[in-house]
């Protein structure tokens, strides 16, 4: 919060996603609105290479994929009970959930809660992953899962886009902003609600080739090179402005 503070208050211009980005910056961060300029993201840039490392021995079924650190905020929580609906409702015997990311936390407790609702056999917990690696479980996994509480934005939603792999994510504005039609969203709170929409997507192709479809649209409208464009008449503007003092 320091250090953010410190650069808002400096910054000749703060760039952010979206209204709801721009919203947020201007109630919390008192940043004049004729500072906030919005420049959507551009979809992350795929490797090339294919996945050539080892792949996890625990996952031999089909998965469901959640890439997120062990904080309070991401909320695996909601995730967990909904997959315990989940398995409720099918034959559960080829279906895990899969969670990526370091501990900053909360790790414990959701272990604690995967035990308490009998769920040990059914979810593998990898910690820290290479970045190429998380491409192949995007790649691989059946659907990606995303509950945080926070945004404006996020980038792993665009990331599973990117390689076909469908979301279901949390609705706050700022997703629903950023993604438009192209995943389904659920109340963050409600695992309910997540499992109906977990339960809609598994094998439904019309659904999958449907949102990826709105998807591949979303996409080639946010390539990196558009970024750029967007971007240049801010840097024009500012090297204007910085052409009147001498550092």
């Amino acid at each position: 919060e320091k250090i953010f503070s410190e650069a808002l208050l400096k910054a000749y211009k703060v760039i952010t996603c979206n209204e709801a980005g721009k919203s947020e910056l201007i109630r919390y961060g008192n940043i004049p609105e004729s500072r906030v300029e919005i420049v959507p993201f551009s979809h992350p840039v795929v490797p090339e290479i294919l996945f050539e490392g080892k792949f996890p021995e625990d996952i031999t079924n089909r998965f469901i994929f959640l890439p997120a650190a062990f904080w309070a905020h991401k909320n695996h929580i909601t995730l967990i009970k909904a997959f315990k609906l989940v398995l409720s409702e099918i034959d559960s015997k080829d279906l895990i959930l899969v969670l990526a990311g370091p501990d900053k936390g909360n790790r414990r407790y959701i272990e604690e809660q995967i035990k308490e609702l009998r769920l040990t056999e059914k979810v593998v917990i990898l910690g820290f992953v290479e970045r190429n690696l998380i491409w192949e479980l995007y790649r691989r996994a059946e659907m990606l899962v995303f509950p945080t509480l926070l945004g404006p934005n996020n980038l792993p939603p665009l990331e599973a886009l990117s390689v076909n792999c469908p979301a279901i994510i949390s609705g706050i504005e700022g997703h629903r902003q950023q993604f438009g039609e192209t995943v389904l969203y659920f109340d963050p709170f409600d695992e309910k609600e997540l499992a109906s929409k977990i339960l809609s997507l598994l094998g439904n192709d019309d659904l999958k080739c449907k949102l990826l479809k709105s998807a591949n649209e979303l996409l080639s409208e946010h390539k990196p090179e558009h970024y750029l464009q967007r971007m240049l008449p801010v840097f024009e503007e500012f090297r204007v402005h910085r052409s009147t003092y001498k550092s």
